[in-house]
């Protein structure tokens, strides 16, 4: 009986590995490429003086921190309120700047007094905050979420997979051993999920530069002339959070009641802390190191795996 596809087992077998070994490569390059910040634009050209507020906030806190400072510029003013339990509430007559603050005004004017927590967590994952979130990434300073930076990485994991189980199929019928086969595609399956499900990066190095030098920056000018220099009463907070707002009295109202929500809601996602990580997080799994395995085809008799025209490749 000839070989299966006409190649055989011990040939195929380095054909496969070739393979396995080529879609990891692509994997890597795929992450590097978009974590340059080079695609599409050159972003060390965009220097955090030339960022919105809410950009810089983005790049040192996440959507969360964008939401924070938001909020200090609404209470700075005069747009919302705090009370004395930490809550805030809208100023009747008064009118939001900016898309990000129309969008947390809207939601403080559906209640009478609204939560620091609940507030912030709706405008984190409002629309005008996806909107910053696009603008960085067309500059080069966040990682762009394409598919094929994503899950779709893992796409010639699969593509492998699918070919390796065609082949033990075939293999099996015509009575090949597929030993060693089957173990490249448990390697292959490990692998690839692993990959696929392995947290992204969220800024860029470029993003990372920016975020350093802004810092330097702050530190170089102190608190009231970085205050100034970033944007006034929310300044502070766009580094440090709500806990740095200007006034003690607001600030330890707010970050009371921001940890008494974040407390009763929790420690899982989502429970109202500020938070902030580098990656985007799994659905699926959370961070893990890659570990990788490796299998040769030995040599031996006609019917050993590797040996003569079988092998364990089917």
């Amino acid at each position: 009986m000839g070989d299966t596809w006409g190649i055989t087992g011990p040939d195929f077998l380095r054909l496969y590995a070739v393979g396995l070994a080529a879609a990891v490569l692509c994997w890597v390059a795929l992450r590097l490429v978009a974590r340059s910040g080079t695609y599409r634009s050159q972003a060390g050209a965009h220097p955090h003086a030339l960022l919105t507020q809410d950009e810089l906030a983005y790049l040192v806190g996440g959507p969360r921190r964008v939401a924070e400072t938001a909020l200090a510029r609404a209470l700075g003013a005069g747009v919302v309120r705090p009370s004395r339990s930490g809550k805030v509430q809208w100023v009747e007559g008064t009118h939001a700047a900016g898309a990000v603050e129309a969008e947390l005004v809207a939601d403080v004017r559906k209640f009478r007094h609204r939560t620091v927590s609940a507030v912030v967590d709706v405008v984190s994952r409002g629309p005008a905050v996806r909107r910053v979130a696009a603008d960085l990434a067309r500059k080069g300073l966040l990682v762009d979420r394409r598919w094929w930076n994503g899950p779709g990485a893992a796409l010639p994991f699969a593509v492998l997979f699918v070919v390796g189980v065609v082949r033990v199929v075939a293999g099996a019928v015509g009575g090949k051993p597929v030993g060693w086969l089957l173990l490249l595609l448990v390697v292959t399956l490990v692998v690839g999920v692993v990959l696929a499900t392995r947290r992204r990066p969220v800024v860029t190095h470029a993003g990372n530069r920016v975020v350093a030098e802004a810092r330097s920056a702050w530190a170089a000018a102190g608190w009231g002339a970085g205050a100034a220099r970033f944007g006034g009463v929310a300044g502070p907070v766009v580094f440090a959070g709500l806990v740095a707002y200007p006034d003690a009295e607001v600030s330890s109202a707010l970050e009371l009641e921001r940890i008494a929500a974040a407390a009763g809601a929790g420690a899982g996602a989502g429970s109202g802390t500020t938070s902030w990580s580098p990656y985007y997080t799994s659905s699926c799994s959370s961070a893990s190191s890659c570990s990788s395995a490796s299998s040769g085809c030995g040599s031996g008799g006609g019917s050993s795996c590797g040996g003569g025209g079988g092998g364990c490749g089917g």
